[in-house]
């Protein structure tokens, strides 16, 4: 599956969580667990936990666009979400 980045994204990313884009794609193709969905202007958001290689447990939000996906932001997941996941 194809990914939709942008320099703003990318940015938001590293500089407010300290993620990187590779991090956030690590834990989309982890087993991620859906926890929750909310339908914003339009779009339809998923909100998950996964994990990256590394072991770190992230959140991270999603839409589905043009049949890629565009994670808009992940961050660490505090920890009573990572004893969930």
């Amino acid at each position: 599956m194809d990914f939709d980045w942008d320099d703003g994204n990318v940015w938001h990313l590293s500089e407010r969580h300290n993620i990187t884009a590779e991090e956030a794609v690590e834990a989309f193709y982890s087993q991620f667990v859906l926890v929750a969905f909310q339908d914003r202007e339009g779009e339809f958001r998923r909100f998950a936990l996964g994990q990256t290689l590394a072991g770190k447990v992230l959140v991270f939000i999603y839409i589905l666009r043009r049949q890629k996906v565009r994670i808009i932001t992940a961050f660490p997941a505090k920890k009573r979400l990572q004893r969930l996941y």
